[in-house]
């Protein structure tokens, strides 16, 4: 049985950009002290202060994307959080142009496809 209030939490968090930075930083590497989500961050999107990066944390928690090691005190993705960001990386492979942020889903999606192993 499908969550709705969860599943709405998983797509408040896909749909927006810094959420997504975060999340595909702590997947390359793994596991991510605050501190270094937070430099990371300043770095990736241009904004200062740490609680625009803690707003963010606390709502990938909150989606169950992201979860505190108790021994190494370190941001690990959860299984949520991988297989969202196995979804929103395929979904950027395959699309040339779209918007995220298009709530009313009235905007352009192109999709780049291939037929493979097809026999004309």
């Amino acid at each position: 049985m499908v969550d709705d209030n969860m599943l709405a939490k998983v797509y408040r968090v896909i749909n927006n950009k810094d959420m997504r930075i975060i999340l595909k930083t702590i997947g390359i590497n793994g596991a991510m002290t605050y501190s270094e989500i937070m430099e990371n961050s300043k770095k990736k999107s241009g904004y200062n202060g740490s609680s625009k990066t803690g707003y963010y944390v606390r709502h990938l928690k909150i989606a169950k994307m992201i979860i505190l090691d108790d021994c190494s005190k370190k941001y690990i993705l959860s299984r949520v959080g991988v297989q969202s960001l196995d979804v929103i990386t395929n979904f950027e492979k395959i699309c040339k142009t779209y918007d995220m942020s298009d709530v009313d889903a009235n905007g352009r999606i192109e999709f780049e496809y291939k037929i493979v192993g097809r026999k004309l």
